[in-house]
C-alpha cells in the first residue's frame, strides 16, 4: 500500500500528463485513469505506464478528441468571438489547413486569459 505522499504526488504528476496521454489513445487514458483508482500502483509503475504510453505517436481523431475536451473548459465562459476563433482552427485542422501547434496555442491564451491553472500547469501545451 502506498502512502498519502505518494499518492499524491501520483496524482500532481496524471494532472501534468493526462492530455498528452488522451491524445494518444483514449483508451489508454482511461486504463491509466483506472490503474490509478487502486491505490496499489506505486509512482515508479505510474510513471512507467505513462513513459510506455507517451512514446505512441498521436493519432488525428484523438488529437480532436482531446482538443474538444480541453475547449470544454472555455465552451460556456469565452466570448463568441473566441468561440467562433476555435471553430475556425479546429475545422482549418480537419482540413489539414493548420497545425495542431495553432490550435494549442489559441487553446493555451485562452487558459492563461481565463486562469485554468489546471491546464496551464499540465504537459499538454508543450509536448
Amino acid at each position: 500500500m502506498i502512502d498519502k505522499a505518494e499518492r499524491k504526488r501520483i496524482e500532481e504528476e496524471w494532472a501534468k500528463y493526462k492530455y498528452c496521454i488522451m491524445e494518444r489513445s483514449y483508451k489508454f487514458y482511461k486504463e491509466i485513469s483506472k490503474s490509478l483508482s487502486h491505490s496499489n500502483i506505486s509512482y515508479e509503475q505510474f510513471i512507467g505506464q505513462i513513459n510506455q504510453f507517451m512514446s505512441i505517436k498521436t493519432d488525428k481523431s484523438q488529437i480532436l478528441n482531446t482538443i474538444y475536451h480541453v475547449w470544454g473548459y472555455f465552451k460556456k465562459i469565452a466570448s463568441e468571438e473566441e468561440k467562433k476563433q476555435v471553430l475556425i482552427l479546429i475545422n482549418k485542422y480537419k482540413n489539414n489547413q493548420c497545425s495542431e501547434r495553432e490550435i494549442k496555442t489559441l487553446l493555451y491564451q485562452y487558459a492563461l486569459k481565463y486562469n485554468v491553472t489546471y491546464l496551464i500547469n499540465s504537459y499538454y501545451f508543450n509536448k
